[in-house]
């Protein structure tokens, strides 16, 4: 057993953990989040990816970081058998290309949890293509949505008349809450 950084649970990265004879891998996988880590079930080939790999909007802190854990991840999944990537939670329509809007509390037609290597390729391929430039794009089954976007949300963004009709629209882009009558935004 290698020992190294440990996980939020104490477990060293890219460590076995030994569950009574049943083998799960832990493979850091930051970007998403420093901490973030994904567990692989040997017994089961379910990759668990919390919230860097669902159906829905990947938020992603450190664009460089990310796309080299998705490389990573793309690189395990060569070598190892995966049945389903799943991730935290669905903001993805079944509809390819459509994702629920932001705090959506209803999603009748949702995606399935289950993601395919296929859709982690997917996502890798347009990650690099991106090169230096991360930007918001919908893929089939995920969207790819850099923090960089959700930076505006840090500073106070006023927005002409209360009444604009795309106000509900820039304010669940953003993230952000009315905060005052005056129709200032603040995150």
């Amino acid at each position: 057993m290698a020992r190294g950084k440990l996980t939020k649970l104490g477990v060293p990265l890219g460590d076995v953990i030994d569950l009574a004879g049943r083998a799960i891998d832990v493979l850091p996988i930051p970007g998403h989040d420093p901490a973030s880590t994904a567990f692989y079930d040997r017994r089961t080939g379910l990759l668990l990816t919390g919230d860097t790999v669902h159906p829905g909007r990947l938020y992603i802190t450190d664009f460089p970081a990310f796309v080299s854990s998705i490389g990573k991840l793309v690189d395990f999944t060569a070598t190892h058998p995966v049945a389903h990537i799943l991730g935290k939670h669905i903001e993805q329509s079944r509809t390819p290309f459509v994702d629920y809007p932001v705090r959506t509390i209803r999603q009748p037609d949702e995606h399935v949890l289950e993601l395919s290597r296929g859709d982690l390729v997917e996502l890798h391929t347009e990650l690099l293509n991106m090169k230096d430039m991360p930007t918001r794009k919908l893929l089939r089954s995920i969207t790819i949505f850099p923090r960089r976007v959700l930076q505006v949300a840090s500073l106070t963004v006023a927005v002409s008349g209360k009444n604009d009709e795309n106000y509900s629209q820039f304010q669940d882009t953003l993230g952000l809450t009315r905060a005052s009558s005056d129709g200032t935004l603040v995150p």
